[in-house]
């Protein structure tokens, strides 16, 4: 079996074996042998997690660009020992007093403190309606 079969064999694997949200897209790297996955984020890095929680040793780095934006990146490995690169991204100011990073620096960062970011972006905001009823 080449690299490249390797590494879409373990791809799919990963697939077939969890329900996982459908990825943006996906690039196989035979020369670094890492299945490389671009995961959407809408509002939360619920998606991300999904993907980061069926991977084994993971570490994660998050990045502030000097763009504007929060780059989040996922390492592990999946089946028959394949890595794994997941990443996404959000707007920084949708972290705003959530994640302290200044312009361009970037830290490892837990899949715990992942989860406490979801976990606010899950908090429904207050936005009176008419009258003060929530809209």
């Amino acid at each position: 079996m080449t690299t490249l079969e390797r590494l879409a064999s373990a791809f799919w694997d990963q697939v077939r074996s969890h329900a996982l949200p459908d990825p943006v897209h996906v690039q196989f790297d035979p020369r670094e042998e890492t299945v490389v996955v671009q995961v959407r984020l809408t509002r939360d890095v619920g998606p991300l997690l999904a993907w980061a929680d069926t991977l084994d040793g993971v570490r994660a780095e998050w990045w502030h660009t000097d763009t504007g934006d929060l780059h989040l990146t996922v390492t592990g490995r999946g089946p028959r020992g394949v890595r794994f690169r997941l990443y996404s991204g959000l707007r920084m100011h949708q972290c705003e007093g959530l994640v302290s990073l200044a312009e361009d620096q970037q830290e490892p960062v837990s899949l715990d403190q992942l989860r406490s970011l979801n976990a606010q972006f899950q908090v429904p905001a207050h936005r009176p309606g008419r009258l003060g009823v929530l809209a």
